[in-house]
């Protein structure tokens, strides 16, 4: 057999890539991840790794796909066209979604099993500029599945626009996040929205403080049934930082605090390589896993907090869950992937 290279390595998970294959630890969803990507295969979604069995150890065997992710993905949705890619590719995998039925007895790592319903998509779950497989400025995969599951699209929408908006202060994204200079975080997230094919960014702030919140709660669901990382990160005190930094204070919109506090650049249900390097010479990396951030000042330019946000009780945007504001599909990812030229087989990093 050829030589194994480890792609990553942690006490609860440690993938290796061996030619161009992954081999990734099964787990009790795998079965059901593997049916969600063999669907996406048949119906001509390139962009998931291939399900290719299970090797002599029972590992599961994905394709491998080339390109750069992990720690690179931050830059590459940086500007303009890498973010509008970004959207793209999160409406396309969710279209090819629409019609997939799991299998029976589907299990879900973070939700109860089953399919879809009411409307609901398989959500990708940690869909992050550090999942996106890319080449040059194209993104050419999506990978690691393991918090896929039934949902609405604002689940996965929210999730990736507290990332890419982002909801960070000013010297977190010039410091951290690879901008050269401060975001227009509200052009930024009206771009996505438009992107993805939605007709408004109506109560999009609501829905991202929502998610961040879900979040804080899976962490501390998921600790305390033994997961890892979970469990490590709330025996280091990442709670107690995560419930500070979405507290409400007496007078200060809930968005206002999301924008102009620092909260950890890690997505706090992410089990997947640390999104920035930790190498030596790399302090912030070293910070990140510390996760003891420096302290900033808040931001001078939380440009965010007049985008529709409705004081102590949610938002049209979060009661419609993006159906009523999607535009016509048109087949939006069969049409994309011709444009591109890509073709059904592609090699990937960790799926």
């Amino acid at each position: 057999m050829a030589s194994e290279d480890v792609v990553q390595e942690h006490p609860h998970r440690r993938i290796v890539r061996i030619g161009d294959t992954v081999r990734r630890p099964v787990q009790p969803w795998t079965a059901t991840v593997h049916s969600l990507l063999q669907h996406l295969e048949a119906v001509g979604f390139p962009y998931a790794p291939r399900v290719l069995g299970f090797d002599e150890q029972g590992r599961e065997v994905l394709s491998f796909v080339e390109g750069e992710s992990g720690p690179a993905g931050w830059a590459k949705v940086v500007d303009d066209r890498g973010l509008s890619a970004f959207a793209q590719l999160l409406r396309d995998y969710h279209d090819a979604t629409s019609d997939f039925s799991p299998p029976a007895g589907a299990a879900w790592a973070v939700a109860p099993g089953g399919g879809p319903i009411d409307g609901e998509v398989i959500c990708h779950g940690d869909f992050g500029p550090w999942n996106v497989v890319w080449q040059g400025h194209r993104p050419v995969g999506i990978i690691d599945w393991d918090f896929a599951r039934p949902a609405a699209r604002l689940h996965d929408v929210s999730y990736a626009l507290e990332y890419v908006s982002p909801f960070r202060d000013d010297a977190e994204c010039l410091r951290w996040l690879r901008f050269p200079e401060p975001p227009e975080r509200r052009r930024r997230l009206e771009l996505f929205c438009a992107a993805y094919g939605l007709s408004s960014a109506t109560g999009m702030v609501d829905a991202v403080i929502a998610r961040q919140q879900e979040n804080i709660e899976l962490v501390r669901r998921l600790a305390g049934e033994g997961h890892e990382p979970q469990a490590t990160w709330v025996a280091d005190g990442l709670l107690q930082e995560l419930d500070a930094r979405v507290a409400l204070e007496p007078g200060e919109p809930l968005a206002v605090r999301a924008l102009t506090h620092v909260q950890p650049t890690r997505p706090t249900n992410d089990i997947s390589p640390d999104p920035l390097p930790a190498d030596d010479d790399d302090p912030v990396g070293q910070q990140l896993l510390r996760r003891h951030p420096t302290a900033y000042e808040p931001a001078a330019s939380a440009d965010l907090r007049d985008v529709d946000h409705k004081r102590g009780g949610g938002s049209s945007f979060a009661r419609t869950d993006c159906r009523d504001l999607l535009t016509p599909p048109t087949n939006s990812h069969a049409r994309r992937l011709r444009s591109s030229g890509t073709t059904s087989k592609r090699t990937s990093t960790p799926g």
